[in-house]
Parts: C-alpha cells; structure tokens; sequence
C-alpha cells in the first residue's frame, strides 16, 4: 500500500491535527490560568509551527533525493525530524561552548588589567566586550531550550 498522495490529506478534520488543538484546549481548561492564548501568542504558535514543517519538508525531500526515491516516504520524513531537532541543539549548544569560552577569555583579561599596576584602558574595554558577547551568546543559548 502507498503513501497517500498529498491531494488526499486534508488539514481540516485530519485527527493529528484535531487531535493537537484538543490537548491544547484540555491543558488551558485545566490549568485555570492562562485561560486561552492571546492572539500574538497564537500567531507565534502558528509561525513557529509552519517553519518547523518547512524545515522538516525540506530536508525530507533532501533524504528522499540521497535515497534516490521517487517519492518522499514516511521513514525519510522521520529521518528528516531526527535532523531538525539534532541540529537545533547542536546550535544551542555551540552558543553555550563558545559564550563560556568568550566570557572566560574577557574575564582572564579584564582581572589582570584591573588589578595591575597600570591597567590600560584599551585592554579593559576589549576584555568587557568580549565578556559581553560572551553573556549575549550564554543568554540566547538559555533562553531557547525548551521548558521540560
């Protein structure tokens, strides 16, 4: 039996889908509060989730062509997930590297220079940007795993 053709999967009334929005409404009902998404809310829901599918689309057309299928298939769609998702946390996780390894180095300057018999300004300023960018790279690396 085939894959069904993209003409025959409606969105509308498609159980997974249906299915999603249910578990949403369960969870706001139950909570008491937040009572519903605002409508920014709902629109970055709807944003974040159309990009994932394009990625996920994209690089399961990707695996289907180094398979050299003639259509994507169900296993290259579960592939092309495994490679969205891992490549989202190797990107979060370089920021963490490399924003420890950037405010490591500005404080390993910036002590010394502060401490010193004659502390150059230059030096202090680079060494404070460098933890800045460091800090900024820590923040965003943080702030975009998700909540488990």
């Amino acid at each position: 039996m085939s894959d069904p053709q993209p003409d025959d999967l409606p969105l509308q009334g498609e159980p997974a889908i249906d299915d999603t929005g249910q578990t949403l409404q369960r969870a706001l009902d139950s909570a008491g509060t937040p009572a519903r998404f605002s409508r920014y809310g709902l629109e970055r829901l709807l944003h974040h989730q159309t990009e994932y599918i394009k990625d996920v689309g994209l690089e399961a057309i990707q695996v289907a062509r180094r398979a050299r299928n003639n259509e994507v298939q169900a296993v290259d769609v579960d592939r092309a997930d495994e490679i969205v998702r891992a490549t989202r946390g190797r990107t979060r996780r370089g920021y963490e590297a490399f924003g420890g390894i950037l405010c490591g180095a500005g404080v390993s300057l910036w002590l010394p220079e502060m401490f010193g018999r004659d502390p150059r300004m230059w030096l202090i300023a680079v060494s404070v940007l460098i933890m800045l960018a460091g800090a900024l790279m820590l923040v965003h690396a943080v702030s975009s795993r998700s909540p488990r």
